[in-house]
């Protein structure tokens, strides 16, 4: 499979409006796009159920306006309320371009990796995407998506 570069991370937040003002103001992230879907069900599209509609903010720092960004996320359905300690394992999920996303499902089946669900064409705040995730070894979860057109 060919993953072309890293396009976010995932920084799941109880407030999206206290942690944008701590990403932009203390740590000096800018924002590239903002997005929210009420009860959007975009983790269940991608084989992950209970997902919920969500409030994001894309962030991006320096002059790299097309990332990787930071993906400031407020679920309007929370998860536990512990954030993971410096020395927990793992992110909530990694998301990764790839040039073909059908080809490197496939080819994830052919290596013996269970993904979560098949490709899906879902919406992204402006983008289209095709994507699908799947669990890393110890549960961080992988997305590899495919722009359906150029984000720009």
């Amino acid at each position: 499979m060919a993953v072309r570069r890293l396009l976010h991370l995932n920084v799941v937040c109880s407030n999206l409006e206290r942690s944008l003002a701590f990403y932009t103001e203390i740590v000096g992230a800018k924002v590239a796009a903002e997005a929210s879907n009420a009860g959007d069900d975009f983790l269940g599209a991608m084989g992950y159920p209970g997902g919920s509609g969500y409030r994001a903010c894309m962030l991006y720092f320096g002059d790299a306006i097309r990332g990787p960004y930071i993906d400031l996320l407020e679920w309007e359905v929370k998860g536990k309320d512990d954030a993971p300690g410096p020395r927990d394992l793992g992110i909530p999920r990694i998301a990764l371009g790839v040039e073909d996303v059908n080809a490197s499902y496939q080819e994830l089946l052919d290596k013996g990796i269970e993904p979560c669900g098949a490709p899906v064409d879902i919406r992204v705040g402006e983008h289209r995407v095709r994507a699908f995730m799947f669990p890393d070894p110890d549960g961080v979860f992988i997305e590899f998506a495919q722009f359906l057109h150029d984000p720009s």
